[in-house]
């Protein structure tokens, strides 16, 4: 739909929840386009999800957090990260993707280890929910949606 918008010329503005420079590849697949094609782009900052989501858990971004695309690391067999570090799985909107993700962690985590679900972190109706990793697909609550999160930590907690 952009694309045909784009033919017509004129001003598009496509907004995204957060930083639109923070973990969004629509965003990142706009300004390749657009670069192809010579188009102007201007992108307006804010603030991204990662500063609520840690707020949310109590972990500071230091001094190894790795972030990825629940679709990212459910085409994985073996999840980016390593000992000491955190990891931080954005766009968690399906329980479909939670099992995914769970799979994937699974090769590096027991899975009776805590991992955070992170549900509208900085919104009105934020919560954190501590739950084990074989848990994270059980979405009894039906919370997991567009502003779902999970965090996990190879250090102490």
């Amino acid at each position: 739909k952009l694309r045909e918008q784009g033919r017509q010329g004129g001003n598009i503005v496509y907004a995204v929840p957060g930083d639109p420079s923070v973990a969004e590849a629509s965003v990142r697949n706009i300004r390749r386009m657009a670069q192809i094609k010579s188009l102007n782009v201007q992108v307006l900052s804010g603030i991204s999800f990662v500063e609520p989501v840690m707020a949310a858990v109590g972990y500071d971004i230091l001094p190894k957090l790795v972030i990825i695309d629940a679709l990212d690391i459910a085409s994985r067999q073996y999840p980016p990260v390593s000992p000491g570090s955190s990891l931080l799985i954005t766009q968690i909107y399906r329980a479909e993707i939670a099992s995914e993700v769970k799979l994937c962690l699974g090769a590096v985590i027991d899975e009776e280890k805590k991992v955070a679900l992170v549900h509208d972190a900085g919104g009105d109706e934020e919560s954190v929910e501590w739950v084990e990793l074989w848990e994270i697909d059980h979405d009894a609550e039906e919370k997991i949606g567009f502003f779902a999160g999970a965090f996990f930590s190879f250090g102490a907690r």
